[in-house]
């Protein structure tokens, strides 16, 4: 969701004018959190979930599903409903896009076994409350893209395509763009600050009777209204590929994040650490976004779409900034033996003046340093225009502005000085999943417990990641190679163990026995289980076979219907 406000947001012109002002406050910011949060200890171990939801109009006659534009009309029931006096209501915010509702617990969770176990009724209770407030044509529905988003006639009500002043795009018009003027602020500052619409080609699924070369005849490559509309004659799009152009095709989708309070900086850290690498496989793991804009792709997972769809950076900057501020994390922040320098051995790129500054202040160590400058390598999207001067020392809206449009996989969010947040971690690779009981699930693991393979096609079960044989303290050869402490696993191997005598026994092993008190939560852990192992499918792969199944499926990669 990142830093809503209710204020005016500036256009690009006086964005950029004030973009040297905005990063020098919020490093002065970030520092004066160090300075009064860094000794603070013991706050409680507490997490909570963010899911977002699809709003979706059917209609029997047609026999159709299209996105229900009635985003703003169901919050404000919602906040109605919410607004009674309980301490428990949940918390409901709009998104991206207008068919698009973000829902939170209204208390975050603990982790002791009791509260874990209201986890899924939570999720229920909130899907019920979106429920109720509904149409009796209208459904919801989690998944991480609506796969006609963007194709013919996907919206209801009906809005002219052609229409896109603002993002430009060849396929969704600027009505699709989420209530708040963030959202609409960012599609167009993106385009804005690199010069062009951000486009992403994703692989088409080749199916029996697809045609080779495939063209996608749906791109309108005769609309001249705009400049950008030269793009698809000059070779954006590319054959055999499904052509997206807006940041709305890659941000427009739901996903389940959850955010971890630890109880000081050290222990964020340190979990920050341990979870990253499970980042790509719980990507892979929860995949769910195997078609885009009515047709079936080569990939299962949104991340290449997102990627490339929000970024920002300009053609002189691809050589310094090496990758899109959508991405998975770039290094370890924890001062461990575990970590070896050659684990951290991406090339970075970070903001010599917010370096300069933290190494300056003496109290960050030189891996914290560039971990956190790297975040000054982006410019601020959008600028309130009432909130542009601090209102005092712990107003740290600045530095919360440019760590919240960094969409890595983790994020680590410091405290809000004199508030009850502490040191947090968010944990945000996973898809959206259709059902509770699988939200629950995912999450649940995370809280007890490659990128690039974990996008392509059916990777949950076919796909191999680089993983340590070792995950304890000396169980591994203080002499061994860097090589030799990690090797190729399948997710079913990382999850389930290897039967091999190197005595790794798997993550679901060690979940098994923190757990061995409580038999209320094996169902979940089995589910995870099961679907390391592949004898469940990704939901990518049972809506792959959902479609090639139905009888009025032509294997030519189309279902636009």
């Amino acid at each position: 969701m990142g830093l809503l406000i209710d204020d005016e947001v500036l256009g690009w012109k006086e964005t950029r004018e004030h973009t040297a002002f905005v990063k020098s406050h919020a490093i002065l910011q970030l520092l004066h959190v160090w300075d009064t949060e860094r000794e603070r200890r013991d706050d409680p171990p507490l997490w909570g979930d963010e899911i977002e939801y699809f709003l979706i109009r059917l209609d029997e006659e047609e026999k159709t599903a299209k996105v229900s534009l009635r985003q703003k009309e169901v919050r404000v029931a919602l906040d109605e409903v919410c607004s009674e006096n309980d301490p428990n209501a949940p918390e409901y915010a709009g998104e991206f896009t207008r068919f698009m509702v973000e829902s939170n617990p209204g208390s975050p969770y603990n982790t002791s076994f009791s509260s874990l176990l209201t986890v899924e009724p939570d999720m229920r209770r909130r899907r019920d409350l979106i429920w109720n407030q509904l149409d009796e044509y209208e459904a919801i529905l989690t998944l991480s893209s609506f796969p006609r988003f963007g194709a013919e006639s996907f919206t209801h009500p009906p809005v002219d395509c052609s229409k896109a002043t603002l993002t430009r795009s060849l396929f969704v018009p600027d009505e699709v763009i989420g209530d708040h003027g963030r959202y609409e602020v960012i599609a167009v500052h993106i385009r804005e600050r690199r010069g062009s619409k951000p486009t992403a080609n994703i692989p088409i699924f080749f199916d029996k009777y697809t045609p080779q070369p495939f063209i996608d005849p749906t791109i309108p490559r005769e609309r001249y209204k705009y400049p950008e509309d030269d793009d698809v004659r000059i070779g954006a799009a590319l054959t055999g590929h499904i052509y997206l152009d807006t940041a709305l095709l890659g941000e427009g989708g739901c996903c389940l994040q959850v955010n971890i309070q630890l109880k000081d900086m050290h222990e964020a850290r340190r979990i920050y650490d341990a979870l990253l690498p499970i980042t790509p496989i719980m990507l892979a793991l929860t995949a769910s976004s195997p078609a885009w804009r009515g047709y079936l792709s080569e990939l299962d997972c949104r991340t290449f779409a997102a990627s490339r769809l929000v970024d920002d950076r300009r053609p002189d900057e691809h050589s310094q900034i090496r990758k899109s501020r959508c991405d998975i994390g770039d290094m370890y922040i924890w001062i461990d033996p575990r970590n070896k320098p050659e684990y951290s051995d991406l090339p970075l790129s970070w903001n010599e003046d917010a370096y300069s500054s933290f190494k300056a202040h003496g109290q960050y160590r030189q891996q914290l340093c560039q971990f956190l400058a790297t975040l000054f390598i982006r410019d601020p999207l959008l600028v309130f225009a009432n909130n542009l001067h601090p209102n005092g020392p712990d107003d740290v809206r600045h530095f919360e502005n440019i760590n919240s449009s960094v969409w890595q996989t983790m994020r680590l969010k410091p405290p809000v000085p004199k508030s009850k947040l502490g040191w947090r971690i968010e944990f945000r690779s996973m898809e959206a999943s259709v059902t509770d009981f699988e939200s629950a699930a995912y999450s649940i693991f995370v809280v007890e417990e490659n990128m690039k393979i974990a996008e392509c096609r059916d990777a949950a079960r076919q796909g191999l990641f680089h993983f340590r044989k070792h995950i304890f303290d000396g169980l591994e050869e203080k002499s061994a190679s860097i090589a030799d402490q990690y090797e190729f696993m399948t997710i079913d191997e990382i999850f389930n163990g290897k039967k091999d005598d190197c005595g790794y026994t798997g993550l679901i092993q060690i979940v098994r026995d923190y757990i061995a008190q409580s038999s209320d939560e094996d169902s979940y852990v089995d589910f995870v289980s099961e679907k390391a192992s592949g004898s469940l499918p990704t939901t990518a792969t049972w809506i792959r076979d959902f479609i090639r199944s139905h009888p009025a499926y032509k294997f030519d990669s189309v279902y636009q219907y």
